[in-house]
């Protein structure tokens, strides 16, 4: 009976022990602290061409451009975006000083998959005509989900809507679809990661305020790029299906909405990210 009480004594003082020891486990280990609920993203990007959907913004000269962007809850932003540009005089414009983008919206991920909802406005600064004091500055709405099948492909969509495209008083709409590809890592530099991506999209425009109707047409780009932490370099041909009239009626220059190459080399990161 003694070496049975005995037995019972050390299985529970081995349980007991068991216990604490499980008990001092946990207590060591922390739950990981929630995400800061505010971030700042910025980044900025040196191009030898400003090209959008399809139609030179530079002429054909190298642009800066920037961002900052306020992120909050993992679901709301706001930011501002802004590059030099070089525009004609045509119908009266002068060259404004620069393009300044000011956006918002809401963004979240689940999954696989991104939706973004938002609004913009662009805004040239210095650009009206003397008399009438008339400017190209105008909103968009706009939807942009994305979603990862796997490691390598990306696909994603973009749809753009204004009732007044570049001020003109005509109704647009702009639509896309993207693909981005991963490769493989090859590459001796360890870190590095390389890409294909392309878009091909359809600017759908309305009758002017002069009843003139404004051109339809395509506009793709198609590039490789590669990333190494926050550094981007990336190498892609554009163009579009206007005609160099169309081209005209639009930019006012003929031979802005022609297929031509653009090189960048751009940095994005965050505040959070520094922080890591």
């Amino acid at each position: 009976m003694t070496n049975m009480i005995k037995s019972v004594m050390t299985a529970a003082a081995g349980v007991l022990l068991a216990s604490a020891a499980s008990a001092a486990d946990l207590a060591v280990t922390p739950a990981a602290p929630p995400p800061p609920p505010i971030d700042l993203g910025f980044g900025m990007k040196l191009a030898n061409d400003y090209v959008f959907r399809g139609i030179d913004n530079s002429n054909g000269h190298f642009a800066a451009q920037g961002y900052l962007e306020l992120r909050a809850i993992d679901w709301i932003y706001a930011g501002v975006w802004t590059s030099n540009v070089s525009f004609p005089t045509a119908y009266g414009l002068n060259n404004p000083s620069a393009e300044i983008d000011l956006y918002g919206g809401l963004r979240h991920t689940w999954g696989a998959l991104t939706l973004d909802l938002g609004g913009l406005y662009y805004e040239y600064p210095s650009q009206t005509i003397p008399a009438g004091g008339f400017t190209m500055n105008y909103y968009e709405l706009y939807f942009k989900p994305t979603y990862v099948i796997n490691d390598t492909f990306t696909i994603g969509g973009n749809v753009y809507g204004t009732t007044n495209f570049a001020n003109s008083g005509s109704s647009g709409i702009y639509a896309s679809g993207t693909l981005k590809v991963n490769f493989p890592t090859f590459l001796p530099w360890k870190g590095v990661a390389t890409y294909a991506s392309g878009e091909f999209g359809g600017q759908f425009l309305d009758d002017n305020r002069f009843g003139v109707k404004l051109p339809t047409y395509a506009t793709w780009n198609v590039g490789l790029g590669a990333t190494y932490d926050i550094w981007t370099l990336d190498v892609r041909y554009s163009g579009s299906s206007l005609s160099q009239n169309s081209c005209a009626l639009l930019s006012g220059v003929r031979n802005w909405c022609g297929n031509r190459f653009i090189a960048s080399i751009a940095v994005d990161t965050s505040i959070l990210s520094l922080m890591k």
